[in-house]
């Protein structure tokens, strides 16, 4: 326990020195936004040197180990000090002296949400089932590979057949940082987890704050920049929506499991799909037509106004019509996928024919801890958005 909470500490004030190396080149990437980029400096402080570890490694000038990170990290920070220069610095430390308030508030969030989901995966941290095992081989072969691109354990002889960049992010902090390849999977995870909430506050924070700065506002002092902490608390519904706040199957499943609106018809505009309708009363299985729905079969597919059963309507994956019989006492056991979150719609083309549709939630992600590149890109993603922003 003792070595897991070196290890969480380690990883703290190595994404911490990864924001401080990128200040400089975030203070002039996002000089029109309000905060300067202080809130996306610690992703594109990983971002920018574990491109240039990633670059220079497969070109053979760097070798995949911890000495090879530290050279990255100090060909950005040299590069962002160079591009921002001495006046530039300069307004970075009056920046910095000004909104200390602000930069306090993001350290305390981004230290909140990694400690938060460091515990959460400490409560379930094996590495066990869906894609686990297998972005377990990436980290461990990229940890044992000494150049890129790093070799397939589970194909000896041929290099990784898949995009493994985030993989390396998560590998080169295990390096600096010494810490085991199974603790680095579960602390990469909080990691992901913390650098999206700073970020997803910071994009929200600067949407206000720029929206702000349109409205006439008179008595303001135009010769000193506005504190911008006044937004950070409103700003907090940015990372709530984004990582907290999922989709509303488990309320739907509870309802489902208790036989509620079994029988309630609600007038709506809809799509029918002929004969592979969930609604259609001659092929959905079980229970009688009345259950079904109100809807009336017809020949051929197409838009259809009037009365359709709300499950149906829903159109739920195992939360079809006709609802179970609603039991004498409420039953809070939703079954074994209350969670489920991630494959909960019926993507049908216009015939009715189904593919599987994966509508994963962030919330869904994380709980379920799979390290898949659409969960490693979380941060960046909302690095994207806060370029697109400035």
């Amino acid at each position: 326990m003792s070595s897991d909470l070196v290890s969480f500490f380690a990883w703290y004030l190595a994404a911490v020195v990864a924001g401080l190396v990128a200040l400089p080149l975030a203070f002039r990437l996002f000089r029109h936004l309000p905060d300067r980029g202080y809130t996306f400096a610690k992703p594109l402080g990983l971002l920018t040197t574990g491109f240039v570890f990633w670059l220079l490694g497969s070109l053979g000038f760097l070798r995949n180990d911890a000495p090879g990170v530290i050279f990255a990290v100090l060909i950005v920070g040299a590069s962002g000090l160079i591009w921002l220069g001495r006046p530039g610095l300069r307004a970075l430390r009056e920046w910095l002296a000004e909104q200390r308030t602000l930069v306090l508030v993001a350290e305390v969030l981004f230290f909140a949400a990694f400690a938060l989901m460091a515990f959460v995966r400490s409560k379930n941290p094996e590495i066990l089932g869906t894609e686990k095992p297998m972005e377990f081989m990436f980290i461990n072969s990229i940890l044992r590979s000494p150049t890129f691109p790093p070799q397939d354990a589970w194909l000896a002889g041929n290099a990784i057949s898949y995009y493994y960049f985030g993989y390396v992010l998560i590998t080169a902090l295990a390096r600096v940082t010494s810490t085991a390849a199974p603790v680095a999977f579960n602390l990469g995870l909080a990691l992901l987890f913390a650098l999206t909430a700073e970020g997803a506050h910071g994009v929200v924070l600067n949407l206000i704050a720029l929206q702000r700065a349109r409205m006439p506002e008179p008595e303001r002092d135009t010769g000193r920049r506005e504190p911008l902490v006044r937004y950070a608390w409103p700003a907090l519904l940015g990372p709530f929506m984004v990582l907290i706040v999922g989709n509303f199957y488990g309320v739907a499943q509870l309802a489902y499991t208790n036989g509620l609106f079994a029988n309630t018809n609600i007038w709506a505009v809809r799509y029918y799909f002929g004969t592979a309708d969930p609604a259609n009363p001659t092929t959905a299985a079980g229970g009688s037509s009345s259950t079904q729905a109100a809807t009336t079969a017809a020949a051929d597919p197409g838009i259809q106004v009037g009365p359709v059963n709300f499950w149906a309507w829903l159109d739920l994956k195992q939360a079809e019509p006709p609802a179970p019989v609603t039991p004498a006492t409420f039953n809070w056991d939703a079954g074994g996928n209350w969670f489920y979150g991630a494959r909960v719609l019926h993507d049908r083309d216009l015939l009715g024919k189904e593919a599987e549709a994966i509508d994963e939630m962030p919330a869904f992600s994380f709980l379920l801890g799979d390290m898949h590149p659409h969960v490693l890109a979380l941060p960046f993603v909302v690095l994207a958005i806060g370029l697109a922003l400035e």
